[in-house]
């Protein structure tokens, strides 16, 4: 992890696996001038501090891996909201089939850095399946990256206790 002193400063960040729209690119450096990405590629050379990545994973923005995202609009309005189903087992309900692309939230989000989440079900012993999807895109087809990111369990301790 790269220390948040480091972002506004002048470095070459190297041996790192970036993400890309267009794909994965491989064990390459990132070179940074007061904040901003200059160049990406192999072997760069410079005069900044080198900080070496240990071919760790880097993104172009942040992900919300824990999120509601597209599935409330108004929390008090219940067809706007999808973040609860009814019945504790839940297995076969995927987060994705419910999203809203057009909601007001996700402008928001993504003016904030944010332009990956995870969308989780809630509500239930078992919620059903959560979704990654990027902030963009018109239809769910459009927004979708894994349909099935995982299956979540919310354990009610309340009831465990009895």
């Amino acid at each position: 992890m790269i220390s948040l002193v480091l972002i506004a400063q002048n470095f070459l960040l190297k041996n790192v696996n970036v993400f890309t729209p267009k794909g994965k690119i491989d064990s390459v450096d990132i070179l940074v001038e007061n904040g901003i990405i200059k160049k990406i590629g192999k072997n760069l050379k410079s005069e900044y501090k080198v900080v070496d990545g240990n071919y760790h994973d880097v993104y172009p923005s942040f992900i919300n891996t824990i999120s509601s995202v597209g599935l409330v609009e108004i929390s008090a309005v219940r067809a706007t909201n999808d973040l609860f189903e009814i019945g504790d087992f839940n297995a076969f309900v995927k987060s994705y089939n419910a999203i809203n692309p057009s909601s007001a939230h996700i402008g928001v989000i993504r003016s904030n850095g944010i332009l990956i989440v995870n969308t989780i079900p809630r509500g239930s012993l078992i919620s059903g399946f959560s979704s990654v999807v990027k902030l963009n895109g018109r239809t769910q087809e459009e927004m979708l990256i894994k349909e099935k990111s995982a299956l979540n369990i919310f354990w009610n301790m309340k009831k465990i206790k009895k």
